[in-house]
């Protein structure tokens, strides 16, 4: 007995002819019509409220639609993605352990989901291309074999009893020596015929009283040893490492320290230190505060305030910083000024100062100027003219470019190892867009980003550092390519 779709039948009919003949009234999902006889798989019994529900139209029941297939694969995709970006995030925070369970889960989760979507694909009129199927079938594994590298790399690198080597930090009247170990354990530093023990710690530090010192580890075979000339003659910036040393570890040796404008680091865990600084010359260094240093364990390799005054013979250098995270904090801003107006006296014996900061004072890149604090700068710079501030050096923006206001010069270091921000493409450069990858000349402001832009000098989307030398009567600043290890420019500033 056959019921058309169109057929619309009071309830206690359907109750009691399903009574008298003892069979289930049923709903085919395949042709949409009502049978009558045993339910099979692909039908469903139907069962009727005779006070709530006076009949049925059998044309308002609608067969499984393909929507239903392209949502589970689209949340199969969408686990997959998940995963994917899991493993990105979790390999640049380091957290081995943490990073295996949770690829391991995600991946099963996204297998056990396809595996129903082709369950779904045979059994139903819903035509799934296999070759989805396939795609993310593949995609699944290669997941797990990257569970597999995240596993074998933490093996190697526990392996190991130290992150990096010892980094001589220019400290107070010294040099503070700093190395890290992957286990927090006790450790000793030996300068001639003393020791130094620290505590069980992942990071260890030991502070000298002379900026020429000779050292060793225990459990390192070589030794090491720092000498500054008696007076600054060179010294190399770089900013934005990000944990990558390619530029690090083959650079030039012929200055006297280094200084690094912020974010060494991408998330300041031991594992991207590792990266960053084991194969860092064996110079001396100083370092910014970045963002991306803000969120780990910075200040347990510094030591320090962010707002520090640093003294390396006849220069000095003042450290600030103004971010709450990525953007600029106006409170942190005015603390910032006031520590340089509060200790601007500790340079009045030197040759030559310089400002080091990681957000930009004036820059071309995506994140641009913050007019509060590039006027806050500008007020004090302007109130100690006479202070003899060369200029300021700083990062953040992935670019090149330089400025120049009044006699000073404002750097925005380039980058050292983080990605370049491309701001000539329209996703990055936006409103602000290049139109090449290099800019010269004064450019024309169009927002508060563009503060400064009548001071542009020059801005290339390139790798590079900034090279200082202390000359008689005028500081040269070379920009350097770091990729073809070419001065792109030199900037001769006359005392």
């Amino acid at each position: 007995m056959n019921i058309q779709q169109s057929s619309i039948i009071p309830t206690n009919e359907i109750t009691q002819l399903g009574k008298q003949n003892e069979i289930k009234i049923c709903v085919s999902l395949e042709n949409k019509s009502w049978t009558t006889g045993p339910a099979t798989e692909t039908q469903k019994a139907v069962s009727f409220d005779s006070e709530s529900q006076k009949g049925i139209n059998a044309s308002s029941v609608k067969p499984r639609s393909k929507t239903v297939h392209a949502m589970k694969w689209a949340l199969a995709g969408l686990q997959l993605a998940t995963a994917i970006y899991s493993w990105v995030k979790f390999a640049e925070i380091g957290y081995f352990l943490i990073q295996a369970i949770v690829l391991t889960l995600i991946t099963l989760t996204s297998f056990i989901t396809l595996m129903r979507a082709k369950s779904c694909r045979r059994t139903s009129n819903a035509k799934v291309p296999f070759v989805l199927w396939a795609a993310g079938l593949a995609v699944t594994l290669a997941t797990l074999g990257l569970v597999a590298d995240v596993i074998a790399e933490s093996v190697v690198l526990y392996s190991r009893q130290f992150c990096y080597k010892p980094i001589a930090f220019l400290h107070g009247n010294g040099i503070r020596v700093h190395w890290c170990t992957f286990f927090k354990q006790e450790s000793q530093l030996f300068t001639g015929n003393s020791y130094h023990r620290t505590g069980k710690d992942n990071f260890h530090s030991v502070q000298l009283s002379s900026f020429n010192a000779k050292y060793s580890v225990a459990g390192l075979q070589e030794s090491f040893q720092i000498a500054l000339p008696d007076k600054v003659s060179r010294f190399v910036v770089m900013t934005d490492i990000h944990s990558n040393n390619n530029f690090t570890s083959s650079m030039r040796t012929d200055f006297d320290f280094m200084v690094f404008c912020g974010d060494q680091s991408n998330d300041g865990n031991i594992k991207q230190y590792q990266k960053a600084f084991e194969k860092l010359p064996q110079k001396p260094v100083m370092m910014a505060m970045g963002n991306h240093d803000a969120r780990g364990k910075f200040d347990q390799v510094m030591q320090r305030d962010v707002n520090f005054y640093q003294q390396v013979r006849n220069v000095g250098f003042y450290f600030i910083f103004v971010q709450k995270g990525t953007p600029v904090s106006d409170k942190k801003v005015d603390v910032a000024m006031q520590f340089l107006r509060d200790n601007i006296h500790l340079s009045a014996g030197v040759e030559h100062v310089f400002i080091v900061v990681h957000y930009p004072v004036y820059s071309t890149g995506f994140f641009g100027a913050h007019p509060y604090f590039s006027k806050s700068l500008e007020v004090f710079l302007d109130a100690n003219a006479d202070k003899k501030i060369r200029s300021v050096f700083y990062g953040h923006d992935h670019n090149f470019a330089a400025f120049r206001r009044n006699k000073q010069f404002f750097f925005d270091s380039g980058v050292g190892g983080g990605p370049i921000t491309m701001m000539n493409t329209e996703k990055k450069g936006k409103e602000r867009k290049w139109q090449s990858d290099e800019l010269h000349g004064m450019l024309t402001p169009i927002n508060d980003k563009c503060y400064g832009y009548e001071h542009h000098l020059d801005s290339w989307l390139k790798y590079t550092r900034t090279e200082v030398e202390l000359l008689p009567g005028k500081v040269v600043y070379h920009v350097r390519d770091l990729v073809h290890d070419t001065v792109l420019k030199s900037y001769e500033q006359i005392l």
